[in-house]
């Protein structure tokens, strides 16, 4: 029940008050404080470190970096059979056989036991689910037998197309000494 009619047209739909707050420096308003604000009109941040970093940053390169080789030092250990794939600790550079690491490593012109290299995870299509459809299916309603068993099928496909991608693992790969030393660096001509 109303008990007051009001429409847009009354003086007592609104009322005019005087806002206080804080505006970044291209004219934008923040309501929640002066931080907000400040952080707002900002185009760049101090690091932890108290460099100068883009906003959109989290760490300068430096204590990026640092703490990458802190976090990759800190993994257990795996020697590389040189038949599993292998990456950056980043994700940045994939190596599926010796070739792959040689060649990347003469074309960046940097040594092989520079790079912080992970294991990897292999990554595979993800199953298909019954429950995919829950929120479209009216109460009471389930998918048929042959739905569920095309589902079953489809499941056993994507199993057998096996890996399609990899992600950075947990261990650190250690390369065998010299295994990857240029002739000339050996003393050969």
């Amino acid at each position: 029940m109303v008990d007051e009619i009001i429409t847009p047209d009354m003086a007592a739909v609104f009322e005019t008050r005087p806002v206080t707050g804080w505006w970044t420096a291209d004219g934008k308003q923040c309501f929640q404080d002066e931080d907000a604000a400040r952080y707002a009109g900002a185009t760049h941040v101090r690091c932890e470190c108290g460099a100068i970093i883009p906003k959109s940053r989290v760490f300068c390169d430096a204590c990026k970096d640092e703490k990458e080789k802190t976090r990759w030092l800190a993994m257990p250990e795996k020697v590389w059979n040189e038949k599993e794939p292998i990456c950056e600790i980043d994700g940045s550079n994939y190596f599926f056989s010796a070739d792959d690491l040689v060649e990347h490593c003469e074309r960046k012109e940097i040594d092989p036991y520079s790079l912080r290299l992970v294991d990897c995870i292999p990554e595979y299509l993800h199953h298909a689910d019954e429950e995919m459809w829950n929120d479209m299916l009216v109460d009471n309603i389930e998918l048929s037998e042959d739905i569920l068993n095309a589902i079953d099928e489809l499941n056993k496909s994507l199993d057998a197309f096996g890996v399609v991608s990899y992600l950075p693992g947990k261990k650190r790969i250690i390369l065998e000494p010299k295994r990857f030393v240029r002739s000339s660096e050996n003393g050969d001509s």
